[in-house]
């Protein structure tokens, strides 16, 4: 990005000051290299979806704050760890005001433009002033980019990705409990001294296992090293609440379980979906 700020043309090692618009270098490259990507066709569509909802599920692991406030006081005690989020929070800034500029100008503008634009004005020997790039941003675009801003770069509100991206037929849930029958809490190991399948972090658990129990069978398949992964579902993601025997070898004596997986709630978070039917502008926003 041919663009950078005047703290950054005269950067002060000893006396550093930092510029505000860490969303903008690193956010707006992030986001525009996995767009690339689409672009070229080298990823899908949804594969650029899945992209955007992990970048969504990371960012949540950071507290909520103003990205321009971080950037400028990322060295400051108060930031510290948060500097990656610019790759994740930044590059989703970036992918909702793109379709916030191609919204408010009837697709006529996107943020390639944009930038295209603010570097011919500045480009490699020209800086902008930090405290200014917002306002001519504004200038160039409309007063619903300033409100976007206001709330949301500036702002430490939350991203309105339900809002923003019905724009281009996406449909957005914060989170869905789905209802899944799971026997508890354990992992499967093979001991290769004993050439044994060995129960391992078991704690609670509706299978009835303990800590170091040999696994035999299940529902009367013979398991070994060579087929335990194949039936590894009926233990860790049954599909059903029946039950489930398995033989097992506990302190040199044979036991065979025969119980029932629990129901329960299984929260989702970011859910991103494309409507059915998108209109024309929603896919020409895309």
């Amino acid at each position: 990005m041919n663009l950078h700020s005047e703290w950054v043309a005269d950067f002060d090692f000893h006396q550093p000051r930092m510029s505000k618009h860490l969303w903008l270098y690193e956010g707006a490259t992030e986001y525009f290299s996995h767009l690339l990507l689409l672009n070229e066709n080298l990823i899908t569509y949804t594969g650029f979806l899945s992209e955007m909802k992990s970048k969504m599920d990371i960012s949540d692991g950071f507290k909520e704050s103003s990205i321009i406030d971080m950037s400028q006081k990322v060295l400051s005690p108060k930031y510290k760890g948060m500097y990656n989020n610019v790759y994740y929070k930044g590059a989703l800034i970036n992918f909702l005001f793109d379709i916030l500029i191609a919204e408010t100008t009837d697709g006529k503008m996107n943020l390639k433009g944009l930038i295209k634009t603010l570097s011919l004005k500045y480009g490699a020997e020209k800086p902008f002033k930090d405290d200014s790039l917002l306002s001519e941003i504004y200038k160039m675009t409309n007063p619903q980019v300033s409100k976007f801003f206001n709330l949301y770069v500036e702002g430490d509100k939350p991203l309105p990705y339900s809002e923003m991206l019905k724009w281009i037929g996406w449909k957005y849930l914060p989170q869905v409990t789905d209802s899944v029958y799971r026997f508890g809490s354990f992992g499967l190991d093979y001991d290769v001294f004993y050439d044994q399948i060995k129960f391992s972090g078991v704690k609670k658990n509706a299978l009835g296992v303990k800590e170091n129990d040999v696994l035999l069978e299940i529902n009367g398949i013979k398991i070994d090293k060579e087929n335990f992964q194949d039936h590894y579902s009926l233990l860790f993601s049954p599909d059903n609440g029946k039950p489930v025997k398995c033989k097992i070898v506990r302190k040199n004596k044979s036991i065979i379980l025969n119980n029932k997986p629990v129901k329960k709630g299984m929260v989702r978070k970011n859910i991103l979906s494309e409507i059915e039917n998108p209109t024309k502008k929603q896919l020409e926003l895309r």
